[in-house]
């Protein structure tokens, strides 16, 4: 019966008012279907790790809004914005009924962005929320010392344009990630970088 649905990395440490701004939030917000929080990095609580990302189908990546920024105040209140990371993020459970679950086949990677996909599609705002403050460590997904998140990171953003991209724009695409490929592998042959 809850109206509410919370997603909780376990690497995250969330501020005192985390939580109950996303719910205060999305309770005045009838629009929005998704609120997430703004992380900061756990190494470094004063940058901003994300604060909502852009999807972007002109380059087929994401973009983050605010990336690495030293909080200084001057950012706005929220962000509507196309994502929000899952490490902290509100849902509705209305919602939930009409998107699905957060896609278990995207492990790892891009399951909050098409998630957030699908509630844009639904008709619902996705917002970043900047009382809402948590800091996310991301100690799990070392891409140095683990090919593991490689392979999820790059499989599931290939997956998740290969399912969204309109048909016109496919050539562009694929032509987008083998540029990618080609640029990732030469430099990891070049500089002794195996993973």
């Amino acid at each position: 019966g809850y109206p509410y649905l919370m997603c909780v990395d376990n690497d995250v440490l969330m501020d005192e008012n985390a939580m109950g701004s996303l719910y205060s939030f999305l309770e005045q917000h009838g629009d929005v279907g998704i609120a997430g929080s703004k992380v900061y990095h756990m190494e470094e609580p004063d940058y901003v790790q994300q604060f909502g990302l852009k999807i972007d189908f002109d380059n087929f990546c994401t973009e983050g809004h605010y990336h690495n920024f030293k909080e200084d105040g001057s950012m706005p209140e929220y962000l509507s914005c196309d994502c929000v990371a899952a490490c902290s993020l509100m849902i509705r459970r209305s919602l939930i009924k009409e998107i699905g679950f957060m896609p278990e086949e995207n492990f790892l990677y891009w399951d909050d962005t098409e998630w957030c996909y699908r509630c844009t599609q639904a008709g619902y705002k996705v917002v970043s929320l900047g009382s809402s403050m948590v800091l996310h460590a991301m100690g799990a997904k070392r891409e140095l010392d683990n090919t593991f998140p490689t392979y999820y990171a790059w499989r599931n953003w290939i997956k998740f344009f290969l399912k969204y991209t309109p048909e016109n724009r496919l050539d562009a695409m694929a032509e987008t990630f083998l540029d990618s490929m080609f640029q990732v592998v030469y430099q990891g042959i070049h500089k002794g970088k195996k993973n």
